[in-house]
Order: C-alpha cells, then structure tokens, then sequence
C-alpha cells in the first residue's frame, strides 16, 4: 500500500532535521577550519615535537597530541585526522609500533567531549539533557574511557614494539 504525503508534511520533517542537526554541522565544519588552520600554521608539529622532547614514555606522545587538538577544536574526526599527520613523521624517532600510535591518536582524540564538540550536542539534544548534565555524562564519560583506553595502549606498548 503506498501512502503519499503533502508537501507541508515533508517540509516539517526537514524543519525538524534542520533544527536538530544545523548546529551540529555548524560546529564540525568550524572544527574542521580550525584544525586546518593548525595544520597550516605549523603549531600542531611545534606541540608534537615539544611533548616529543619530553621524558614521558613515547606512547603518551600521540595521545597528548590529539588529546589538545580535540579539546582545542572539538571534533574527534579533525583530531584524528590532524594528529595522524603531525605524529607519523615522528613515529620512527619515537620507536613505537605504528598500531600503538594509531590506537594511541584515537583515545586522545575522545578525550572530554565539550560544546565545542559535535558528538556533546548530538548526545544533549537527542536526549533532551541540560548542559550541566550533558557535562557530567559525556565529558567525564569521554574523559574515563580516553584514560582507561590509553592505559590499556601503554599496556600494549609494552608486548608490541617496532
């Protein structure tokens, strides 16, 4: 049975679409922008070669790395992307297995979610949550499994070497 719609029902269906994931877009594309921006001004490769040049075991490297960029521009997917390209030319100076680095990029990169994060507001308005509790689920949500997810790679570190 086929059911037909007016054209006022489909433009309220895109109203609601465009309510609930305007700002969410909004805010991934201006992450974006400013991950390329870091990019380009050379200050991501600074920041990897400073927390390179400090004595923490080399596995925290690429997890501070992302762990900043994510914080900083709010998009994991930036933070990956951008913490990958700032990381690989130091993976061989570091000595770690190139899997450990990966793995490594993707805990720091989940690191306490805030509003300048698409996935906040995606997980906020999709459960109808105020700010403080959107705070308290999924930034320190993001916060405790970033950490138990780079302790499990340290951990990894240590069987899988280059």
């Amino acid at each position: 049975m086929s059911r037909s719609f007016n054209i006022r029902q489909v433009y309220s269906w895109f109203d609601r679409a465009v309510e609930s994931s305007g700002f969410i877009i909004l805010a991934t594309g201006a992450a974006g922008a400013f991950g390329a921006v870091l990019k380009a001004s050379g200050v991501g490769t600074y920041l990897g070669t400073l927390i390179a040049a400090t004595s923490l075991p080399a596995v925290f490297v690429p997890f501070l790395v992302a762990l900043l960029l994510s914080v900083s521009n709010g998009s994991a997917t930036v933070s990956l992307l951008t913490g990958s390209a700032i990381i690989l030319p130091l993976l061989p100076s570091l000595g770690i297995h190139p899997v450990i680095g990966t793995l490594a990029i993707a805990a720091g990169s989940s690191f306490f979610y805030h509003a300048n994060a698409s996935h906040f507001w995606v997980v906020v308005k999709s459960n109808d949550l105020s700010m403080k509790e959107g705070y308290s689920l999924v930034s320190v949500g993001s916060a405790i499994g970033s950490v138990a997810a780079i302790i499990a790679v340290w951990i990894m570190s240590l069987f899988l070497t280059v």
